[in-house]
């Protein structure tokens, strides 16, 4: 979470409004005996327990004759149950939204941990908050010392430590200890506010061949990539060279026509926080490039590309050495992949927060495959994807969510199960 006021970067947030976090729908916008914080429980007797039960049980429907079925909404507040009765949640005049939303919208009563004291807070509006299933709750007790600290001894294993200096940003270093080998780190905290918001600081410490660089703790959205589309310059790619740029299917073509005025849209269908698809390589570092030159233009000294494999499994916590960014072990249902949901979908991104690594880097298993600026075969022109996505599940496709999982495709081709995540690179980075 990023602070404001008495709430501080770092701070865990672990009721809203008097709720838990996880299974919890509330009222954000009320109407009627409907209120704020209102909990949504169940619609047509079928329990509401996220955004995807909002999205796939709260539109309307029609009955045999065309006309709107009213549906059963049923509220919760303070241990008592209501029901009310329309067509929607629009029809009512309430639209409901899961914690974090609420959180960012302001407002909201919360109870946050902050250095191993528990706060009753009312948090501000413009609040940046993430759902994890990995909350750090950092306290007295967990403070090992200041720098320098000398003959710190630890059992053989595996250690994450968060590295704090006054007007820097908090670190995350994650720590493999062998008991045979001493190890003395030397790390560069970042500055506050020194890398953009939605980037997460991927140190290097002694004895790594890999420069610190920030990555994008989440993908490409298609309402980002849209920008890039629309951008004069690339319109006229798109007219001088034909299918390229815009998401586009290779069979089938482009998801979506320009309108009037030559510009596109979101395709049918599409929501604005899924992941870009239907994108290939050569239009990845396409964007990547138009996202420096914006960067430029700004007075900003940042370099954007796509990750290399190496860089892009530190990220992952791979110094962990575990399968999966989050542990050992997956199911379907902790990714977003072809078996999440009775229906395969994209979906907006971090909407699985168990797929996060321990530097909070969200949906390195699935959503989508991510370009990475590597080759797969040189020869044929193809480049490598990393990850599995909505469209990837079963035996066949389970190596590919791993760490080592891989593939290639010509640089040129688009995939529905193909977008991407930026690195960032400061090209004059402030003193440590």
């Amino acid at each position: 979470m990023r602070g404001d006021g008495d709430i501080r970067a770092g701070d865990v947030i672990f009721e809203v409004a008097g709720r838990p976090i996880q299974g919890t729908v509330l009222v954000a916008h009320a109407s009627g005996r409907v209120q704020r914080f209102d909990r949504l429980v169940s619609v047509d007797g079928q329990p509401i327990r996220d955004d995807y039960d909002v999205e796939t049980l709260c539109g309307p429907e029609s009955t045999e004759t065309g006309t709107p079925k009213q549906r059963e909404f049923t509220f919760e507040r303070d241990t008592v149950e209501f029901t009310e009765r329309a067509a929607s949640l629009e029809g009512l005049g309430i639209r409901v939204v899961e914690p974090d939303t609420l959180v960012e919208l302001g407002d909201v009563p919360i109870r946050i941990w902050q250095d191993g004291l528990v706060h009753d807070v009312r948090a501000p509006a413009g609040l940046s908050v993430r759902t994890t299933a990995i909350p750090i709750f950092l306290s007295p007790a967990s403070v090992v010392g200041a720098t320098p600290i000398a003959d710190l001894e630890l059992d053989s294993g595996e250690y994450l430590a968060v590295l704090r200096r006054a007007d820097h940003a908090d670190l995350r270093l994650p720590i493999a200890v062998d008991r045979a080998t001493p190890w003395t780190p030397h790390v560069r905290i970042p500055r506050s506010g020194e890398g953009p918001q939605g980037f997460a600081y991927v140190p290097s410490w002694s004895g790594s061949f890999i420069d610190p660089f920030w990555i994008m703790e989440r993908e490409v959205t298609i309402a980002e990539y849209l920008e890039f589309v629309n951008d004069p310059q690339t319109l006229a790619t798109i007219e001088r060279e034909g299918f390229v740029r815009f998401p586009r299917n290779k069979a089938s073509g482009p998801h979506a026509a320009p309108g009037d005025d030559g510009r596109y849209g979101l395709p049918d269908g599409w929501s604005p926080d899924w992941p870009v698809l239907g994108i290939s390589w050569d239009d990845a570092v396409a964007y990547a490039q138009w996202r420096t030159d914006r960067a430029r233009a700004d007075g900003l000294p940042y370099t954007f590309s796509l990750p290399k494999y190496i860089p892009s499994h530190l990220a992952w916590g791979a110094v962990f050495k575990k399968k999966y960014p989050f542990g050992p072990h997956i199911r379907s249902r902790w990714i977003s992949s072809n078996y999440a949901r009775p229906r395969p979908s994209p979906e907006p991104v971090m909407r699985f927060p168990i797929d996060e690594s321990v530097l909070g880097v969200y949906d390195l298993c699935g959503s989508v495959s991510e370009y990475l600026d590597e080759w797969w075969d040189q020869e044929r022109g193809s480049r490598v994807y990393v990850g599995g996505s909505w469209g990837h599940g079963g035996h066949a496709y389970r190596e590919l969510f791993a760490l080592y999982g891989a593939n290639g495709l010509s640089a040129d081709a688009p995939s529905d199960t193909c977008g991407l995540r930026l690195v960032l690179h400061v090209d004059s980075p402030s003193p440590p």
